[in-house]
């Protein structure tokens, strides 16, 4: 009795545990994806609270070790492998910034490896995507350049918001589609999947204006193997899943026919 009462104990200290885990990795990413963007509070976010993140994380480590995943390896091989940069790098300016970025990327990859692996918190890193995509495009549209680039007011004007990019921008804007796909898996509301996909269609306007060829493709090849994988694991017959996957791909058919005939990205597309 008393072996099966700690066993329980230590799955609500887990949960508990991962719940923390979760909360905080979520907040940190939006923060770190989202508010870091706004000049106020860059040096913030980037200064004091990523230090403060690595820290906990290493706190975490130290308090319920794991074997980290073979990719953390790898990512930090690539780093020190970047380092060769040096005997042919002609401005040491330029390569020490972009390997500064790289370094502090490769911190955080090491260290969602490490809580991904430790705890299920995939579910919080979804919600951040989400949350994340859904402020930009919020952003977009409170500040009036969404509206501008509907309007057509400048010609060949590319969606960029807070990020300055446009590629940068639509990137964040498929990250939450990613994330409304990965929550439109998990309920059967008819409501609640009727909202997923009304944000859909309003981030995939982001990224249609934003012209980013990439991240279009990339939502599209996304959508077609998340179907498929859908299919599969709900275990759908042949023939409902063939049916399921035509009319997917007539839908992105169409809407891609209508982008590439109406819209500045098609215009890219045709170059």
């Amino acid at each position: 009795m008393d072996g099966e009462l700690e066993h329980r104990e230590d799955i609500a200290n887990l949960r508990y545990e991962t719940r923390q885990v979760g909360i905080i990795s979520a907040v940190y990413l939006i923060c770190l994806l989202f508010v870091g963007r706004f000049d106020t509070y860059n040096f913030l976010v980037n200064r004091i609270i990523s230090p403060l993140f690595v820290i906990y994380v290493v706190y975490t480590y130290i308090r319920r070790p794991t074997q980290l995943p073979t990719e953390a390896f790898l990512f930090t091989l690539f780093i020190a492998w970047t380092t060769s940069g040096l005997a042919v790098a002609e401005n040491m300016r330029v390569f020490w910034k972009y390997y500064k970025l790289t370094f502090q990327v490769g911190v955080l990859v090491v260290a969602f490896s490490y809580l991904a692996t430790r705890y299920n918190i995939i579910s919080w890193v979804m919600l951040a995507f989400l949350v994340n995509g859904i402020l930009y495009m919020g952003y977009s549209m409170f500040s009036g350049e969404l509206v501008r680039s509907i309007a057509g007011t400048e010609e060949h004007y590319r969606l960029a918001s807070l990020v300055e990019n446009a590629n940068g921008y639509s990137y964040a804007l498929l990250l939450g589609a990613i994330g409304l796909f990965y929550f439109f898996g998990l309920t059967r509301n008819i409501t609640t999947r009727a909202l997923y996909i009304a944000l859909l269609l309003l981030l995939l306007v982001g990224i249609v204006f934003s012209a980013s060829r990439k991240t279009y493709i990339t939502l599209v090849a996304f959508i077609i193997v998340y179907t498929i994988l859908y299919l599969q694991a709900k275990g759908r017959n042949l023939v409902l899943t063939t049916i399921v996957l035509s009319l997917t791909g007539l839908v992105v058919y169409y809407v891609t026919s209508f982008i590439l005939e109406n819209s500045f990205l098609g215009m890219r597309f045709m170059q």
